[in-house]
């Protein structure tokens, strides 16, 4: 799943002085990780296509090897540097990853619907550990999200940001309180209104959707979190797949459709037993879409940052084509389920749930605008957040997952308090 390029490298005088070489030696290799934000510390820099490490060697005698390069060593060689250095990080423009993890994204949120009923919305399903809401699909939904996530992160370690030391506890925590609380407030985040809203033309999805964009920008840009994420202040290069990666795109998108259409199958064949097939499907599309968030770049808060951010230089248009993957694969499957009756119900369920009203109102829309101050806070929203926390468990991402959790919590408790209230007084 990891991006990869290759580039020719002829003038190593130049490329040294181009590069500005910390030690002042030639560089003796490059490693080009196309699509992998690298971070430098002394010793080695940032440069477009990736990082070179410097080494003395004789000038007459060095050549540049430009390799690709997935290997687990390499990753556990770069990785603890980066953390401890001042890293600057290169934002790269990857459509063509954003596009075909969308398209998971969406596979999975439709097989979810058609099979169980239920809306594939993250924090809907969080939401329920803290609310006293638990029951078993939440749990496997989230086992295959969690499962989904550790498998991705053996496959492509080197998938996860490791934040610096500038993009602060304080900073994610804060972010993860107001995401928890915005996705509370108004019943959805980036997948069950962004996705499968829109996806059902919902205008109550929509304002929150435009309400969260709004709000992510501004928080991005007037806390700055483009230099806290150490994002580097240039235009990103375009970055396209290695053959390996569109390879590894077309097999998890061949891999969903067949996990979700076999699902359906076997609802049909198995009309007896639906719930072991509802709850297999819940756990498959857990699985789907953490592997599809991998692929899409957005368990990365650099890349969600630096879309949030367009006034900088490194504005990245990337997570506009992971939405617009989704939404194409979503939007003529629900309308063809909800608006034409392709399906009279779900394969393993009674009925189809999904939300009926399209009132905006007040708490809908400060839920959008809290959400969206959190997500541009932190570059992180429920959903990429638990998986990089399986895949990088550093303590911005913990901290983020643990606040959001609270926030969850805390608008259980004012949402109850608000209903004790309205209860009318008992007559004496």
């Amino acid at each position: 799943m990891q991006l990869a390029s290759k580039v020719n490298v002829a003038a190593q005088t130049r490329l040294a002085s181009q590069r500005n070489c910390t030690n002042k030696a030639t560089p003796a290799s490059v490693t080009v990780l196309g699509g992998r934000r690298i971070s430098s510390t002394a010793g080695s820099r940032t440069v477009p296509s990736g990082v070179y490490i410097c080494n003395r060697v004789n000038r007459a005698r060095a050549s540049v090897k430009v390799q690709a390069s997935f290997t687990a060593d390499l990753w556990a060689a770069l990785l603890p540097a980066a953390a401890a250095g001042n890293a600057t990080t290169l934002v790269q423009f990857t459509p063509v990853p954003a596009l075909l993890g969308g398209l998971v994204l969406g596979i999975a949120a439709v097989g979810k619907f058609a099979i169980t009923g239920r809306i594939l919305g993250i924090s809907g399903a969080l939401k329920g550990f803290v609310q006293g809401s638990i029951s078993s699909w939440r749990v496997l939904f989230t086992l295959g999200m969690l499962g989904g996530a550790y498998v991705a992160a053996a496959i492509t370690p080197g998938a996860f940001d490791v934040l610096p030391a500038t993009f602060t506890v304080t900073r994610a925590a804060l972010g993860g309180l107001l995401v928890g609380l915005g996705a509370a407030l108004g019943n959805g985040c980036t997948s069950g209104h962004g996705i499968c809203g829109n996806a059902r033309l919902s205008i109550r999805s929509l304002a929150y959707t435009l309400a969260f964009m709004a709000s992510g920008m501004a928080a991005a840009t007037l806390t700055n979190s483009a230099a806290a994420a150490g994002i580097a202040a240039q235009p990103p290069p375009l970055a396209m797949p290695s053959s390996d990666v569109a390879n590894s795109g077309a097999l998890l998108i061949a891999s969903a459709l067949l996990a979700m259409l076999g699902l359906a199958s076997a609802g049909q064949q198995f009309r007896k037993e639906p719930k072991a097939v509802s709850l297999a499907t819940e756990l498959a599309s857990g699985a789907l879409f953490a592997f599809g968030l991998v692929y899409t770049g957005m368990v990365r808060p650099t890349q969600v940052i630096a879309f949030l951010s367009p006034f900088h230089p490194a504005w990245d248009l990337s997570l506009a084509f992971v939405m617009g993957g989704a939404l194409l694969v979503a939007t003529p499957c629900f309308q063809a389920i909800l608006k034409y009756k392709a399906l009279a119900k779900p394969y393993c369920e009674a009925c189809f749930s999904i939300p009926t009203s399209n009132k905006i109102d007040p708490k809908l829309l400060l839920g959008g605008v809290l959400f969206g101050a959190g997500w541009g806070l932190s570059g992180m929203c429920p959903g990429p957040a638990v998986v990089a926390a399986v895949g990088a468990p550093v303590p911005q991402v913990l901290a983020y997952v643990a606040a959001m959790m609270a926030g969850f919590w805390v608008e259980g408790l004012w949402e109850g308090s608000v209903k004790q209230q309205a209860k009318p007084m008992p007559t004496s």
